[in-house]
């Protein structure tokens, strides 16, 4: 994953990166401090990005923005193409 933002990612908070997925743009990086409650003693990578959802019953009239810290295990470059049910064809003239 490329280490300078700002970059394009898709966003998948179940982790699977499927049809589901959304575009993202990834803003920056922050190291979280080590947790006092967490059984973690070490610290974690977060990622700042702003993505779009399309809330149930998933339609493109209805999009949401967000903006959140994130895992980074939720987002991949955007190299990687969506992947798709089926190809979409062009009428031809």
């Amino acid at each position: 994953m490329p280490r300078t933002p700002p970059f394009f990612v898709w966003v998948d908070m179940t982790g699977e990166f499927g049809l589901r997925s959304a575009p993202g743009l990834l803003l920056g990086w922050r190291r979280t401090p080590e947790s006092k409650l967490s059984a973690r003693k070490d610290s974690a990578w977060q990622c700042l990005v702003i993505h779009a959802s399309e809330p149930a019953p998933y339609s493109p009239e209805s999009m949401n923005v967000y903006q959140s810290w994130m895992n980074p295990a939720h987002v991949r470059p955007i190299e990687v193409e969506k992947p798709t049910p089926r190809k979409w064809k062009t009428k031809s003239r």
